[in-house]
């Protein structure tokens, strides 16, 4: 996998994608866990979003509201269960169209000084719709993420 490809692996309603990034794995944690960095590389699969990150109280994760097109508003909710500079477990809660969905992210970060990898894998999605719009998420987000370095 060259610098700034997502890869793809995913068994039914599991995402298991990884990046490679050229950064050092500390800069790549910063940008995951710090609000004002994610905004740089999240990516909303929606057309027309409005949206802010904020963090949440004692520094435990983020919430992301956004608003699209058609003024239908939208959160994920997520909170750090671990959070290590290298493996990150995450509560994944998305409240979209008035019904709360929740599953786990689990981030792991490897690499050296020139260049590290980060591994996502996301579980617990009860649709296919929901799988793929989060599955967009990821791929556009981790894509961005790579062009950040």
């Amino acid at each position: 996998m060259q610098g700034g490809q997502v890869g793809f692996r995913d068994p039914p309603y599991t995402i298991n994608a990884s990046v490679r990034v050229r950064a050092e794995t500390r800069r790549i944690f910063q940008a995951v866990v710090v609000p004002e960095y994610l905004e740089a590389w999240l990516s909303i699969p929606e057309d027309g979003i409005l949206w802010a990150i904020t963090p949440l109280q004692h520094g435990v994760g983020f919430a992301l509201n956004w608003c699209n097109a058609n003024a239908t508003r939208s959160r994920i909710v997520a909170f750090y269960s671990t959070c290590k500079r290298r493996k990150l477990t995450i509560g994944w809660r998305l409240e979209k169209n008035d019904l709360p969905r929740e599953s786990i992210v689990i981030m792991r970060i490897s690499g050296d000084f020139g260049w590290s990898i980060l591994s996502l894998f996301h579980v617990g999605f009860r649709t296919f719709d929901e799988f793929a719009w989060h599955r967009q998420l990821w791929g556009a987000s981790l894509e961005r993420l790579a062009k950040l370095f």
